[in-house]
């Protein structure tokens, strides 16, 4: 995947960032949403946060604050989404749909 093909899940990770108030907290996800995302979520969708985040992660030039409004700068984002990482491995959710 390239910088120009963004995964399409991108930008709902981004807007739980409106519901963050440090992105340097942990776990960065409150655990109702957690469970939430485990238990509800459809599988296309958690694959697809797992590919943005590792995409995001590869891709740290990327103007992630230009993608959809948000308070945050970037070096802010990726610090997000690099906790979002840490939080899916240790929560087991990757592991939820890999083949």
């Amino acid at each position: 995947m390239t910088e120009k093909q963004v995964p399409f899940a991108l930008n709902a990770l981004l807007y739980f960032l409106n519901y963050i108030q440090d992105v340097k907290c942990d776990p960065i996800l409150p655990p109702p949403l957690i469970k939430q995302i485990k238990e509800k979520y459809k599988p296309e969708l958690v694959i697809g946060f797992q590919e943005a985040i590792q995409w995001a992660i590869e891709n740290r030039d990327f103007e992630f604050c230009k993608q959809i409004p948000v308070r945050y700068n970037n070096a802010e984002i990726l610090i997000y989404f690099e906790n979002l990482d840490t939080l899916f491995q240790r929560e087991g959710i990757y592991d939820l749909y890999s083949s």
